[in-house]
């Protein structure tokens, strides 16, 4: 919160794992501060397991977290007058929605149903005009991404990004701008796509 320009902010706490508390809170959110215009989901976990040993009880929580929340919140927000006409949905996705590796089943699985729930979504919200589409990132400059360099200096995964994501490692303010801008009036034609930000990773 420190950290907006301006003023007139609110926070508003919820623990993503209960999805039957997102209702509730989301019809508070609308009586406090009316029609939304946008709504950015970027919320999310990155477990690593290897796939003999991920259960049912494994992949739950990254799900709840990364998808089952945004479907709950994107079905909520869309009630009645809650959001805009010609209003803007973005979800975070990831390059790990289409790149396989290994130990990462729960977190591209969970990816990769964002992005495909959103092209359906695109079908049920169109009479409004609201457009909806995710970002997917690869690596970024965070500090989930300075904790993995620390600990894991000689990974696969580090070996690949100094070798094939040419362009480096997205900083975050890169990924914000492309957030603002399918937000933004610019894309009103933009829907149900995924944009790709992998630095050339994919490509080569």
């Amino acid at each position: 919160m420190k950290s907006l320009e301006g003023t007139g902010h609110r926070c508003y706490v919820s623990n993503l794992k209960k999805i039957e508390e997102l209702e509730p809170l989301i019809a508070q959110v609308y009586d406090d501060v009316g029609t939304l215009d946008g709504f950015v989901h970027c919320a999310g976990i990155a477990p690593m397991r290897p796939f003999k040993m991920t259960k049912y009880e494994d992949i739950l929580p990254t799900m709840q977290i990364n998808f089952f929340s945004f479907v709950e919140i994107v079905r909520c927000i869309t009630l009645k007058k809650r959001f805009a006409n010609g209003g803007s949905i973005v979800a975070m996705s990831s390059t790990g929605s289409i790149h396989g590796k290994p130990t990462k089943v729960a977190y591209s699985a969970s990816k990769a149903a964002i992005d495909a729930a959103i092209r359906c979504m695109v079908c049920d919200l169109k009479q409004k005009k609201i457009r909806i589409n995710s970002i997917m990132p690869s690596w970024v400059n965070t500090n989930m991404y300075a904790s993995f360099l620390r600990d894991y200096p000689d990974s696969r995964d580090i070996q690949e990004i100094q070798e094939r994501q040419y362009l480096g490692v997205s900083e975050p303010v890169e990924v914000a701008n492309v957030i603002a801008f399918l937000l933004s009036d610019a894309t009103k034609t933009i829907t149900g796509t995924s944009i790709l930000m992998d630095g050339g990773i994919l490509q080569g």
